[in-house]
């Protein structure tokens, strides 16, 4: 970390003059004039100690670690883009690729220079809850799972400890219902949000089953089909209505909400659909329809089995008959026993053959009959019951997944937890696993959806410690230090491109531009304002872009609201902040970043903001702090105030 030990610190031209001298000058009527522009004072006391910025993936993480102490930085984050076996020369590499001399170097570089050093797992995964193409699966989060707990075990033997960083990114759901606790209620005009025009038609809903993990999906433009049936009151029997013309029975097309209004008229007795979602009860309506085809198919085949066995029970008893008549006949008047041989049903051609032979290929087809009948019923009595416990398995993905997010979570914790305490001598501060919001369209990027996925992994995590015999309140704060999540406010910036305006009931727009900046800046610090009070923050990384993709902009070059949010978490006690490096500011980020905010330049003298030593050192707009020798100008070299060097 840079350290300024002189107390010279002040440029030549008076404009430049720090608040506390110009203070100073003024309590000892030394100050002259008073149009010269004063020095902001300092906006933050957060330093290089407590901002830092991420190290190059895929590099030599020691040479790296070296190049960025040159830098001045103390505060780092070592990020693995690589799952599995890391690639060749070092490319998506994983923690697995240093090996113990590598990783000691690693941790005593980062002690001699007082740099502490937090963990970032692949980002070559994401998500915890171990989704596929084909629903969640236990294997797939086990994958998630091995890579969060190799770079637990880097953080434990490389570093002083701190945050393991993971992208959430459980599961895509409609943007539109995101932070919505009753999605169904809300009209789309009243959403903060919003992806696409038509979203509110197309958006899939999703539903998971809570044991197999199978995903379904339904949306409002879907179409459904249900049979037009009637009550008789006399018999209490519900029928089918037919057509008078074609006598066909009659099946109606329904939209989302006639389907859902048929459905819940149907079961109008049934309370347990009462604290179901709409998308619920027409997966359950739909389900229902296909357990009374599987049941009406498999009636319908086992009432011809019926038949079919009496008709099988005729031809054996008949060719036991013609057998013995056969066999009691000459074998000279044998042919009038004979018959033509039946080359397809109703009709008789071919050669002559004994009529005990056509009826013992008569049994034989009809037993492949019976068999293929009786396979029928078996399969629809199967799908029959694969589908009525399947009836009330189907729950709003969000239900399902976060109890799979949960357990991988709270697994990951206990592995932090453990190496925590088997290390405890070599690290600072324990390890903790750090979640962090990804991008709108997935899950856990909302504040309040990242709030669920802490708490929920916490009450999990605790629930598995006191199974292995720890208190109640111990396995509570364990599961609190342990787990904690990581807020990127870039990407809670790009909600900004979903931000609705309002409207009114015709659609018109109400509100200009910077109405809508300003509603949203103010929805964005009471989301960060939210996850404080909700106390399940640990880590930050601070980015910038423009709204719509996460460029890692350099702090205030984007239109993310840094300075407020900054000023938030300062105030709440924050002090563990990385800025992420982009494409073109690698090695300027975090002195703009500190001078951004008006950092304090930590020195054994007075105080001075980062952005006037960066300027005034480093060749931006200030003039130097002196000249001297062969580097001096000529005599006519003058400030912009006029006033002649010495």
């Amino acid at each position: 970390m840079a350290v300024f030990n002189i107390d010279y610190f002040t440029t030549l031209d008076r404009g430049y003059y720090s608040a506390q001298t110009i203070k100073e000058a003024k309590s000892a009527g030394t100050f002259i004039g008073g149009d010269f522009p004063e020095a902001n004072p300092i906006g933050t006391e957060l330093t290089a100690r407590e901002i830092g910025t991420t190290m190059a993936p895929d590099t030599y993480p020691v040479q790296e670690l070296q190049a960025k102490i040159r830098q001045g930085a103390a505060k780092l984050e070592i990020e693995f883009s690589g799952a599995g076996k890391s690639g060749f020369n070092g490319k998506g590499a994983t923690p697995e690729i240093l090996g113990k001399r590598e990783r000691e170097e690693f941790r005593e570089l980062s002690k001699i220079n007082d740099v502490r050093v937090s963990t970032h797992a692949t980002f070559g995964k994401q998500g915890l809850s171990g989704l596929t193409q084909q629903g969640f699966s236990e294997d797939e989060a086990q994958k998630t799972l091995k890579e969060i707990n190799k770079a637990v075990e880097f953080a434990a033997t490389a570093t002083q400890g701190g945050a393991v960083v993971f992208h959430t990114g459980e599961w895509q759901r409609p943007i539109m219902d995101a932070g919505l606790k009753n999605p169904d209620k809300v009209q789309q005009r009243d959403r903060l949000f919003s992806e696409y025009e038509k979203e509110w038609e197309k958006a899939p809903i999703y539903l998971a089953d809570e044991r197999t993990g199978q995903i379904q999906a339904l949306n409002r433009d879907m179409k459904f089909y249900f049979p037009d049936e009637e009550k008789d009151e006399k018999t209490g029997l519900t029928s089918v209505k037919k057509d008078p013309k074609s006598g066909e029975y009659i099946v109606k097309e329904y939209t989302y909400d006639t389907a859902l209004e048929y459905i819940k008229k149907r079961h109008a007795d049934d309370a347990s659909l009462n604290n179901r979602s709409d998308a619920e009860i027409l997966m359950y309506g739909l389900r229902e329809q296909q357990l009374r085809e599987a049941e009406g198919q498999a009636l319908r085949f086992s009432e011809g089995l019926e038949k079919l066995k009496k008709s099988l029970g005729k031809i054996i008893e008949e060719r036991k008959v013609e057998e013995k008549i056969w066999d009691a006949t000459p074998e000279a008047d044998r042919w009038k026993l004979m018959e033509k041989e039946r080359l397809y049903e109703g009709a008789n051609g071919g050669e002559y053959i004994p009529k005990k032979d056509a009826l013992k290929e008569q049994e034989k087809s009809l037993r492949e009959h019976i068999q293929g009948n009786q396979s029928t019923v078996v399969s629809a009595r199967e799908q029959y019951e694969r589908i009525k416990h399947e009836m009330n398995r189907f729950k709003p993905i969000e239900e399902v997944g976060i109890k799979r997010t949960a357990d991988t979570l709270a697994k990951a914790g206990i592995k932090a937890m453990t190496e925590s305490d088997r290390h405890k001598k070599d690290l600072k501060e324990a390890i903790y696993i750090a979640p962090e919001n990804v991008f709108p369209e997935f899950y856990g990027s909302h504040a309040d959806e990242m709030i669920k996925i802490v708490q929920e992994s916490r009450k999990e995590m605790a629930a598995k410690l006191q199974r292995q015999g720890y208190s109640e309140s111990d396995a509570k704060k364990r599961a609190e230090t342990h787990i904690r999540a990581t807020l990127d406010t870039g990407h809670l910036n790009n909600w900004r491109q979903h931000f609705q305006a309002k409207t009114d009931e015709n659609g018109r727009v109400l509100e200009t531009p910077e109405q809508v900046d300003k509603r949203f800046n103010k929805w964005y610090l009471e989301q960060v304002k939210n996850m404080i009070d909700k106390k399940v923050l640990g880590h930050i990384h601070l980015t910038d872009n423009w709204g719509y993709d996460d460029e890692h902009l350099t702090p205030g070059q984007g239109n993310t609201p840094t300075k407020d949010v900054v000023k938030m978490l300062e105030k709440a006690g924050f002090k563990d902040f990385i800025t992420e490096v982009g494409s073109f500011n690698a090695n300027t980020i975090l002195p703009d970043t500190l001078a951004e905010l008006g950092s304090p330049v930590y020195a054994l003298g007075r105080h001075m903001s980062f952005g006037r030593m960066q300027h005034g050192h480093f060749g931006y707009a200030a003039p130097p702090n002196y000249i001297v020798g062969a580097y001096a100008p000529s005599n006519e070299f003058k400030l912009w105030s006029e006033v002649p060097l010495e």
